[in-house]
């Protein structure tokens, strides 16, 4: 066994209104499988990569209460770092872990006018998958499945609108993705991709915000991001 250890760091700043917590987001979570890209890994070899993304996200949005009159203001802020650990393993299978450390806060404008914050671990989410190559090479087909662990289960009074720094639910689903080189040089490779995933949330009680009695259904998340990815040397855009 022969393990190489590579230690990548990015930055990436996020305003979007999408409510899933950032180790779920797939935008965020692709620069993980972009850095495997820069190590070595042939059929009897094992290779693990460490990455730290420290990000900042934000997000403001219109809420309708039906306990409140009128619709609540909302300003969302996380600031901290995001964790990806991932193990490279003979014939291109993989496994990685993603956890974040985090800041949140959450201003709310009236009729409420409240601030609320929280510091901590965000989810940890586990993934296992394959990757096949097709057409030279240049084409690539990866399959995985994903499992979502909430290290935060209890429930406030403080994520009446939102839960802070994580889901609090667990997840399990699967996806894919299919891309294309059409430039693959040393020094440069220009490649299309496209990545979809399906996440279902197990139902919970979500006492003392609602009656001890009742359980919420989270539901399921699908996405589906296309996108181009260019590489300079090592770097990656």
């Amino acid at each position: 066994m022969k393990n190489i250890v590579c230690v990548l760091f990015v930055c990436a700043c996020v305003h979007t209104i999408d409510s899933t917590t950032l180790v779920y987001n797939m935008k965020i979570r692709r620069a993980f499988a972009a850095g495997s890209l820069l190590s070595i890994n042939k059929k009897r070899h094992f290779a693990w990569l460490l990455t730290a993304l420290p990000i900042y996200y934000q997000r403001t949005r219109n809420l309708s209460v039906q306990q409140l009159p009128n619709t609540v203001h909302e300003k969302t802020t996380s600031g901290g770092s995001i964790f990806n650990v991932r193990m490279l393993a003979p014939y291109h299978w993989w496994a990685e872990v993603t956890t974040g450390l985090e800041k949140q806060t959450a201003q709310y404008g009236a009729p409420s006018n409240t601030e609320v914050s929280r510091t901590g671990l965000d989810d940890i989410v586990a993934s296992i998958g394959k990757n096949f190559f097709f057409a030279q090479d240049n084409g690539q087909l990866v399959v995985y499945g994903i499992a979502g662990f909430p290290t935060h289960r209890d429930v406030s009074l403080h994520d009446q609108f939102d839960p802070l720094v994580g889901t609090r639910f667990f997840g399990l689903g699967g996806g894919g993705e299919i891309s294309y080189s059409f430039i693959k040089e040393p020094r440069q490779a220009l490649i299309g991709i496209i990545q979809t995933r399906f996440v279902h949330f197990f139902n919970r009680s979500w006492s003392p915000i609602l009656p001890c009695d009742a359980r919420i259904q989270p539901g399921n998340v699908t996405d589906l991001v296309m996108l181009l990815q260019y590489r300079k040397n090592k770097n990656v855009f």
